[in-house]
């Protein structure tokens, strides 16, 4: 165990979630542009379905295809609206390109998140804390997502908490890619720093947790029902609610200070 300086969050899942699921915020955007009705259960098989796809096909968003993230996710909702039952038993489609694609940016632009509980009340928390000898604690995002993330940390007024935020657009790589937390630390300009005095936090068991513990770094796993069943090195590095991630940055950092 080392000195904890720097701590990275996850963001997907971790600090955010969807306010309501995906199919649900397209069937809404479609019926108000297109005047369409489509069912909120059968639409988000669509998005499971052509999102991966998608990721298959055109990894990190498109951005090793020369493709923006908004033309990947305006693929990926428009095979959602025509690849529905729905669409395929109606028999005529008379909608205009227009209003198809104000149905996107409007779900684009406007995409609801929630913030889970806990996590700006952790994420001040962590602010404040200070070591005296390297000063302020770090704190910085790093997602597997497009380059909107921090317009959403913005609007979820998460933002202001962290020294830098790194999408994996941005990195031009993803988690569990170890290439993602060297960018990071380059944009920190903390190139110098020893990864064991950093802490990972995530809800991935692959892409977060044993991603950071293989680049070095420290990991805690916030538990939920996808990762319920993995095992990991040692207990303390599961954690059920955000809050957590403050007694344990503050019983690791006393061990260096008392």
């Amino acid at each position: 165990m080392s000195l904890i300086r720097l701590i990275t969050f996850d963001v997907t899942g971790t600090l955010l979630k969807v306010t309501n699921p995906v199919g649900k915020q397209y069937s809404q955007a479609a019926e108000k542009f297109m005047g369409i009705k489509f069912d909120e259960n059968s639409m988000q098989e669509c998005f499971w379905k052509y999102y991966r796809q998608q990721m298959k096909r055109y990894p990190m968003f498109g951005s090793q295809h020369n493709m923006t993230s908004e033309q990947w996710w305006f693929s990926v909702f428009t095979n959602c609206i025509k690849g529905s039952k729905q669409l395929n038993t109606m028999k005529t489609f008379k909608n205009s390109d227009a209003q198809l694609q104000k149905a996107f940016e409007d779900v684009y632009y406007n995409f609801k998140w929630t913030v889970y509980p806990g996590a700006k009340d952790t994420l001040k928390s962590l602010k404040s804390m200070r070591t005296e000898k390297y000063g302020p604690m770090k704190l910085a995002a790093v997602s597997n997502s497009d380059e909107r993330t921090p317009t959403i940390l913005k609007e979820t007024n998460l933002l202001e908490y962290f020294d830098c935020v790194v999408s994996s657009v941005e990195a031009r790589c993803e988690k569990p890619n170890p290439r993602i937390f060297d960018y990071t630390l380059k944009k920190l300009n903390l190139t110098d720093i020893d990864k064991n005095q950093i802490l990972h936090v995530g809800n991935m068991y692959e892409k977060d947790y044993i991603a950071a513990i293989n680049a070095g770094m420290q990991a805690l796993l916030l538990r939920d029902e996808s990762n319920e069943n993995e095992k990991v090195f040692h207990k303390e590095h599961i954690i059920h609610e955000l809050s957590e991630v403050v007694m344990f940055v503050g019983r690791n950092n006393k061990e260096f200070t008392s």
